[in-house]
């Protein structure tokens, strides 16, 4: 076996083993860019507090993580959480994302649909159960349009030129839209 083939069996073996021992988060920014931050805040308090995530109690866990942020998402909040996780499964969803969602959430029906959205990824934008930043969203407006977005390449539209610290929400629907670009309104 040649050495390139070596070192890509043994890559392939040092990820799969990381996986099977639940390191995936760190294993996936060892090896790739642009890996999302872990996003979960249940996962992120727990760990503050010194608690395995599977042992948590989640009902304790929503009030200490709901006092301290922005926008809770009011199945958590009210301390429902047997409205999407399954407690008889470990807290497992009750069904898969984007039909959970869809229980409550208006279905997207567009022209031109958003990748996150229109792949039914909600957690690639929205935190499911607090955040600090309204709507639920992972980050703020820009900052979230960016983190996929290049800005070098958005700021290149001459719409786009005085942009400034504009929402892109002044002008796009972030789930999708029946004109191109997904802008509110036509050209």
């Amino acid at each position: 076996m040649t050495p390139v083939k070596k070192n890509i069996v043994f890559s392939l073996m040092v990820i799969l083993i990381s996986f099977l021992l639940g390191c995936s988060h760190k294993t996936l920014t060892v090896f790739f860019d642009g890996v999302p931050p872990e996003y979960d805040s249940l996962r992120m308090v727990a760990k503050q507090n010194g608690k395995k995530t599977d042992s948590i109690v989640l009902q304790e866990l929503a009030a200490v993580a709901a006092a301290t942020k922005h926008s809770s998402h009011p199945p958590f909040a009210n301390k429902k959480c047997g409205l999407c996780h399954d407690q008889g499964r470990k807290g497992k969803l009750t069904e898969p994302m984007p039909g959970l969602c869809f229980q409550c959430h208006d279905v997207f029906e567009f022209k031109f649909g958003h990748g996150p959205a229109a792949s039914g990824s909600c957690t690639a934008c929205h935190n499911p159960h607090t955040a600090e930043n309204p709507k639920l969203l992972l980050r703020t407006s820009q900052e979230l349009c960016y983190y996929c977005h290049e800005p070098s390449r958005v700021t290149v539209t001459p719409a786009h030129e005085k942009l400034g610290t504009t929402a892109c929400t002044t002008c796009h629907n972030p789930h999708g839209g029946n004109n191109k670009y997904f802008l509110t309104e036509k050209e």
